[in-house]
């Protein structure tokens, strides 16, 4: 058993140094969900800035920050979104 399994990380981080930190709980066994705004996360489009293959279906500077992850993004402009649930 892994110490952080059972517990559930919502990552609201971008680039690469917060959301590394993240993926090191999902190493450690952490079930963790990325929420990205409805552009994305804008280091999905850095990796030529560090020299690293790029295109759209590789960017391992994106990957390597954010293994272990499930995404969702989450539209707050959206007014079905923040639509609460009525009572019974």
């Amino acid at each position: 058993m892994k110490p952080l399994e059972g517990i559930k990380v919502v990552d609201l981080t971008t680039y690469l140094a917060a959301p590394t930190t993240v993926r090191v709980l999902g190493e450690w066994g952490a079930d963790c969900v990325k929420i990205e705004s409805a552009k994305g996360d804008p280091a999905r489009t850095q990796g030529a800035v560090f020299n690293m293959p790029y295109n759209d279906e590789e960017n391992l500077a994106f990957d390597v920050a954010n293994l272990n992850k499930k995404f969702i993004t989450l539209n707050l402009k959206d007014p079905k979104v923040l639509r609460l649930p009525t009572a019974c």
